[in-house]
């Protein structure tokens, strides 16, 4: 469990629920933009960082909370299967 993975959570739990056309049953995505153009994915965080590519936040708070919630979820399970570890 690394800042990369934060990282990685928020990049796409952020987009998905920042593009209008994902989703569309959670809140009202009329709020949201086009999403920008595709990035190019690399398994370093810390390249993509570095390069510019940031979590943009979904516009409607509606939208921004879900994407939290999601990100809060995925902790409990990745914190959850380390611990199974032991």
């Amino acid at each position: 469990f690394t800042t990369g993975t934060r990282y990685m959570l928020e990049l796409v739990f952020f987009q998905m629920l920042s593009d209008p056309r994902l989703f569309d049953f959670v809140a009202s995505p009329i709020g949201e933009e086009s999403p920008a153009a595709p990035f190019v994915y690399s398994t370093h965080a810390e390249d993509m960082y570095q390069a510019g590519i940031w979590p943009a936040r979904p516009k409607t708070s509606e939208r921004w909370s879900y994407a939290c919630h999601l990100i809060r979820r995925s902790f409990s399970f990745l914190i959850g299967h380390e611990l199974a570890h032991i």
